[in-house]
């Protein structure tokens, strides 16, 4: 049976965690290439459980980070990795971060619309759907989204910063 130290795992890891980035200039951010999760942060396999890959960053190119804090993002991107972007703080420090930075909504980091990395339809077309005459299952086809998807979208559920409601043509 062969036992690895925990340097030498490290240093797997760490040549695991740089082939998934390319690094760049200090001041610019160096985004992860490998899996993401639903929120768009890099994640990372080590020791049978997944990390999240900034947090890999700040353990390899800073230092330990204490029990029960956050690595935050000063640059508010979830897949950059350059450690000179994060930094740690309590959970109290990452609510008042995300205040401060207008990023209070449920949206992913703050990016709407077709910016986010989700978005399948741009803002251009979102307007077609809403003004269109076509029944919900045509769009749905037409543009290759769940029905629900369409009445949310034409209801201004979903795309909020988008929404502005049709007024009659015969006037109030």
């Amino acid at each position: 049976m062969q036992i690895y130290s925990l340097e030498q795992n490290m240093k797997t890891l760490k040549e695991r965690f740089e082939r998934n980035f390319t690094k760049g200039k200090d001041n610019e951010c160096w985004i992860w290439n490998g899996p993401k999760n639903a929120q768009g942060y890099g994640m990372i396999w080590d020791k049978r459980a997944s990390h999240k890959a900034h947090r890999i960053s700040y353990k390899l190119y800073r230092e330990e980070i204490p029990i029960g804090f956050y690595v935050m993002h000063i640059c508010d991107i979830p897949s950059c990795v350059n450690p000179f972007h994060l930094f740690i703080g309590t959970h109290a420090d990452n609510m008042h971060d995300m205040y401060v930075k207008g990023r209070r909504n449920h949206s992913l980091c703050g990016v709407k619309g077709e910016n986010h990395y989700r978005a399948k339809l741009t803002e251009k077309e979102i307007i077609e759907i809403r003004t269109n005459a076509l029944t919900s299952k045509e769009i749905q086809r037409l543009f290759n989204i769940k029905q629900n998807h369409v009445s949310k979208i034409r209801l201004g559920i979903i795309w909020k910063h988008t929404y502005k409601p049709l007024l009659n043509k015969g006037g109030l």
